[in-house]
């Protein structure tokens, strides 16, 4: 009898440990999972773009990603960045497997393997790099040739002192020509988290396939919700 008492009272600590334990976010199980795939040259800053989104801090430490690296974004009506009008309804939630791929050419065959399947494709350039600038169209082709996904452009590094053409947005824009019609581009800092936020609201409105935002009207949802 003694020894039953003491299962039954272990029993009632248990459960009223986990009655009490508060939900994490990890713990929550999102209904719906969506593949996002990062893609770009390498060191235009996508593993630190791909950090900071996921609320992880800067580190100015560079190492090249080697094959692949994944990070999950968990949505609900809990992600404070989202405007109140486009929160998920009751308490669905969502996760976005955020793919970081490598830069380097001998890993575009592997690349190819984790694109498909991918609802999303980010195509970052770095503002100091005009090399990375270039190969934009090269990546958007790449994409093309194995998936036909939603897309969007982020011009990284933001926070850097800019010269000639990257002087200024409206010079990218132009430069950009009509792929800065055809996608949303967004101008980024990993290291500050600039832009990072409207980023988000734009990935979740393509994995819910909602219309897209264009960054100034995305910075004032996200404006108007902070000042409300």
């Amino acid at each position: 009898m003694k020894f039953k008492n003491m299962i039954f009272g272990a029993l009632a600590l248990a459960f009223v440990f986990v009655m009490l334990t508060p939900v994490t976010k990890s713990m929550l199980t999102p209904q719906r999972c969506v593949k996002v795939i990062f893609l770009g040259n390498t060191a235009v800053g996508k593993t630190a773009l791909l950090k900071r989104i996921v609320g992880e801090c800067f580190s100015g430490d560079y190492s090249a990603t080697i094959g692949l690296d994944c990070k999950n974004l968990h949505i609900g009506r809990y992600w404070n960045d989202l405007p109140e009008e486009m929160c998920l309804e009751d308490n669905n939630s969502m996760c976005l497997r955020l793919f970081d791929t490598a830069g380097q050419e001998e890993y575009r065959a592997t690349t190819v393997n984790y694109i498909r399947g991918s609802k999303i494709a980010i195509i970052v350039f770095s503002i100091v790099d005009k090399g990375s600038f270039e190969a934009v169209e090269y990546w958007i082709n790449f994409l093309r040739e194995h998936e036909d996904i939603g897309l969007i452009l982020v011009a990284n590094k933001t926070d850097l002192p800019r010269e000639n053409w990257f002087a200024n947005e409206e010079g990218i824009r132009k430069e950009l020509g009509t792929l800065a019609l055809e996608f949303p581009v967004y101008f980024c800092s990993a290291k500050d988290g600039a832009g990072v936020d409207d980023l988000k609201i734009n990935m979740f409105c393509l994995a819910n396939d909602l219309q897209v935002i264009p960054s100034f009207e995305a910075e004032e949802l996200r404006e108007n919700k902070e000042c409300c």
